[in-house]
């Protein structure tokens, strides 16, 4: 066996490019869409590189060319039909086939083969990994998947919580469900998608609508009567729901105590106290959105280093941003909506 790690001998770029920019695509589940971040590197190509970084080489072509094939797959050419000024003509595109690059295709029995593989190579433990400019926390991310020992660091407050959102919150809430908080049974549009999203349809998931109290025909102003819900049990709700309640609430505050200020689009803006209103901010039309300039803000550095194995987080230092009251940016609601749910969830 080299000395070289696989990286350094041969590399599979051209899937490892095709499934970057198919992952660029993706929207639902991704977790470019938890925040937005300026520099997400595509997991698959981070994944990648990862594990050719971490192996060595074995100093054989054939035995080189079979790792890369069970890690990146194999191009394959496929046709499929498209319209182009009306007429319908073939696309000949190249897609990956097999592999644990492409999105969706990351779990399986060839990710547990890398992941033993890397062990092996380590004398049996798991390799410690340090990201010192995480940002978004793709790197980290993957190097938790293939279970390395993980530390991340950002001087940046937003990528600070963005880290802590994806590596750490996650992992240690995994499984456990909490009751949703009553003003997430009175919002008539989340409780139609959560029940949806646990099997209701048609006729029985208006029979649960009416059992809450909202409209069945969703007129506005109509809300759960509180003798309703404090006869009924809340119904649990995993992590992802209790942000999006959260989520919701946090964003409804955020746009009545901004819309004064973005008067075009106030008009779609509820006004009143608690939502049951909704009013139209005078001076429409065309209005010049004012700026608000932030003062007082602090970064501050934070380190967390992440035991996958053990599905366990030893914090080494933990700062919030420091934001001056009543100024709203990105990550001040992200902290909202993530220390309303901890405090829930916790």
């Amino acid at each position: 066996m080299t000395r070289k790690r696989l990286i350094e001998v041969e590399f599979p770029l051209e899937q490892v490019s095709l499934d970057a920019v198919h992952e660029k695509n993706v929207r639902h589940g991704h977790i470019s869409t938890l925040h937005i971040w300026p520099a997400r590197r595509p997991l698959a190509a981070c994944r990648a590189a990862l594990i050719a970084t971490l192996l060595p080489d074995p100093g054989d072509a054939e035995e080189r060319k079979a790792i890369y094939r069970r890690m990146a797959g194999t191009v394959v050419e496929t046709v499929a039909p498209e319209r182009r000024d009306g007429r319908r003509v073939e696309q000949r595109r190249r897609e990956t086939r097999d592999g644990i690059l492409h999105w969706g295709r990351e779990h399986g029995p060839d990710l547990e083969w890398f992941r033993a593989k890397i062990r092996a190579a380590y004398g049996g433990r798991a390799p410690r990994v340090l990201d010192p400019f995480a940002g978004g926390g793709a790197i980290p991310l993957e190097a938790m998947r293939l279970g390395c020992e993980v530390t991340a660091n950002d001087l940046n407050p937003v990528a600070w919580f963005i880290l802590k959102c994806t590596l750490e919150y996650p992992q240690r809430l995994a499984g456990r469900t909490h009751p949703l908080p009553d003003f997430a049974l009175r919002d008539r549009a989340f409780m139609a998608a959560f029940l949806k999203a646990k099997g209701y349809t048609a006729a029985a998931l208006r029979q649960e609508l009416a059992k809450l109290g909202p409209d069945a025909a969703g007129r506005a102003g109509r809300t759960a009567e509180p003798e309703l819900l404090s006869r009924r049990p809340l119904p649990d709700a995993d992590l992802a729901w209790q942000v999006r309640a959260w989520g919701r609430r946090v964003l409804a505050a955020a746009r009545t105590k901004l819309a004064r200020r973005y008067p075009t689009y106030a008009e779609w803006t509820s006004l009143g106290t608690g939502g049951a209103s909704l009013r139209r901010a005078r001076g429409g039309g065309g209005g010049r959105a004012s700026h608000m300039k932030p003062s007082g803000s602090r970064a501050l550095v934070s380190w967390s280093h992440f035991f996958p194995s053990q599905n366990s987080t030893r914090n080494f230092l933990c700062f919030l941003p420091q934001i001056s009251p009543g100024i709203h940016t990105p990550c001040s609601v992200c902290v909202c909506v993530c220390v309303c749910v901890l405090c829930v969830c916790v």
